[in-house]
């Protein structure tokens, strides 16, 4: 038997069916596809910009590569006979301080340190 209320419960399902569509589904499938599209957005910048990082580091190679060229061209023609070494070695005058110096650059030193672990 169909009663009154299966009629009754049936035009509730649809009204409820409908505020849930309209105020419900449609704002968040507007929502998710906005997300989307900002994703697809996104993905495109990114791959753009992988391709243009990878366009200026063939560049650069390319250049590397000229430039080695370039260098072994125009580099002069120098034998290892024709090249000779001096040792060479720095004149350094030491300088002597007397204890109470010593101690005053020690002090010094040790406060600038503090002042530095302090952040003065």
């Amino acid at each position: 038997m169909i009663n009154a209320t299966l009629f009754v419960q049936a035009f509730n399902f649809f009204i409820a069916y409908l505020l849930l569509r309209v105020l419900l589904f449609k704002p968040a499938f507007k929502a998710i596809e906005q997300e989307q599209q900002e994703r697809d957005h996104l993905d495109k910048q990114i791959a753009e910009r992988e391709k243009s990082l990878e366009q200026k580091a063939q560049q650069k190679e390319k250049d590397w590569a000229e430039k080695q060229i370039a260098f072994k061209k125009a580099a002069p023609d120098v034998s290892p006979k024709t090249v000779s070494y001096k040792q060479v070695k720095p004149k350094q005058e030491s300088t002597k301080l007397d204890e109470q110096e010593l101690e005053e650059l020690v002090k010094e030193v040790q406060e600038a340190v503090q002042r530095k672990v302090r952040h003065d």
